[in-house]
């Protein structure tokens, strides 16, 4: 998936930081420059867009705006569209829940009606180490096929991620379909576009960049032609993500066969009409 990131600039930063004094200034960059390079090795290994850019550990909420539920509700598609819609965001969350053993997320909405039509739990507000979802019809990125953007910011003293949000295109939300589940054979609901999105932009909210010489989510494009789900590399870069950053052991300590993702074939663009 194509995107962008604004992330800021440590040399600049540094530079406004020169102005104050030149004995102020040189102990400055001996502590930046030292907090680099303890992020730098604790990155080593993990293909992320800045070192040691990452989440702060804790609590996320994956908060449905209501510019996102504006736009759900607004595209007339039945209920039950609709429905595999949220589905496949709750289904996201649970799989990055589920591989991040220091990060907890949670589906939550701030609109009441989405609350309650969808059993989903109500927040007052967006915060900081939330990531707000959102949705919109222009073109992002000036490029008629990016899917979704991620904007974040960070703390260039602790590289920790703040002010996250997530902007889906709208007709790439409402590419929905049913699919068959690979394991159980049976017909299951699932927006494998909006879950693919979902965790795919929420992986660069923690500090993920593209990833293309291997097997992942994190591919930067995708027409949806193969199976799409979190891979064994995208289990193993986020447990070495969770184990190198926060201390945490690792928990690979399971058989290959239940590291296998759960395949969700789908349509083309061309066969969705896009």
């Amino acid at each position: 998936m194509s995107k962008k990131k604004d992330v800021l600039d440590i040399l600049k930063w540094m530079g406004i930081i020169v102005i104050g004094g030149v004995a102020g200034a040189g102990g400055m960059y001996l502590l930046t420059d030292g907090i680099q390079s303890h992020y730098a090795n604790m990155s080593q290994g993990i293909p992320l867009l800045v070192d040691g850019v990452h989440m702060k550990k804790g609590d996320h909420n994956f908060v449905i705006t209501d510019k996102f539920s504006y736009k759900l509700t607004s595209f007339n598609a039945p209920e039950e569209d609709q429905k595999m819609i949220i589905d496949g965001l709750k289904e996201a969350y649970t799989t990055l829940d589920t591989y991040n053993s220091q990060l907890n997320f949670k589906l939550a909405t701030t609109v009441d009606e989405i609350a309650e039509k969808y059993n989903i739990p109500k927040i007052d507000k967006v915060g900081k180490q939330d990531i707000a979802l959102y949705m919109t019809n222009e073109v992002l990125d000036g490029n008629e096929r990016v899917m979704a953007h991620t904007d974040w910011s960070y703390n260039p003293f602790n590289y920790e991620m703040k002010d996250l949000s997530i902007t889906i295109r709208t007709k790439y939300a409402n590419a929905v379909w049913k699919t068959y589940d690979t394991i159980e054979e049976t017909l299951a609901p699932k927006n494998t576009a909006i879950y693919t999105i979902a965790v795919h932009e929420s992986m660069h909210a923690m500090g993920f960049r593209h990833i293309d010489d291997e097997p992942s989510i994190m591919n930067t494009y995708t027409n949806f032609t193969s199976p799409k789900d979190v891979t064994d590399y995208d289990i193993k870069m986020m447990d070495k993500y969770n184990v190198q950053f926060y201390g945490a052991e690792s928990t690979l300590k399971i058989s290959d066969d239940s590291l296998k993702a759960v395949a969700s074939y789908v349509k083309t663009e061309e066969e969705l009409g896009m």
